[in-house]
């Protein structure tokens, strides 16, 4: 059975992503990374490569956020330095909502609402925790689904070559 719109595993994987796109956890940007892992053959994980590499660097951040916010700096330019980065990184991977809750804490430092940036800063933490933790089961089903497609096109794909001095099958011509 070749892989197609009725793959059992490539239906679990649009629900499970329609899911984080209705909930507004992830936006289309999401989507542009996996066209673009679609187009890239070289790199068949790099959706889950670069969430994974998100997820590592937005928890620096965080701690960042938290240890300046314990001791607020007279001058809050560096700390939105990384505020503002970490803005980026969550918009360019589609995380939505942590996006969204990083503008909140951007309005709290420019308020100088030091306690309401506290809590928005666990809000982020929360919101964070929530998409590595529904995106952890979406890269295990895509990994087995890539995997069957993997099995299957070695054993049925196109890809079958023969040396140049045997023919192929008349079947396969």
């Amino acid at each position: 059975m070749e892989p197609n719109s009725t793959d059992p595993l490539r239906e679990q994987l649009a629900i499970m992503r329609n899911s984080l796109l209705d909930e507004k956890m992830l936006d289309i940007h999401f989507r542009l990374l996996e066209t673009l892992e679609l187009e890239n053959k070289e790199k068949p994980n790099f959706v889950e490569d670069t969430m994974n590499m998100y997820f590592e660097s937005s928890a620096e951040k965080i701690a960042i956020f938290e240890d300046a916010l314990e001791n607020p700096p007279s001058d809050f330019s560096d700390l939105k330095r990384h505020i503002y980065q970490f803005k980026g990184s969550s918009g360019s991977v589609g995380a939505i909502k942590v996006m969204n809750e990083v503008v909140r804490l951007i309005e709290c430092i420019d308020k100088g609402d030091i306690e309401g940036a506290k809590i928005v800063v666990q809000h982020i933490k929360k919101e964070r925790d929530t998409l590595e933790g529904r995106l952890e089961p979406y890269f295990q089903v895509s990994f087995r689904s890539n995997y069957q497609k993997s099995i299957f096109d070695s054993f049925c794909g196109n890809k079958l070559s023969y040396p140049e001095n045997l023919n192929a099958p008349k079947a396969l011509i």
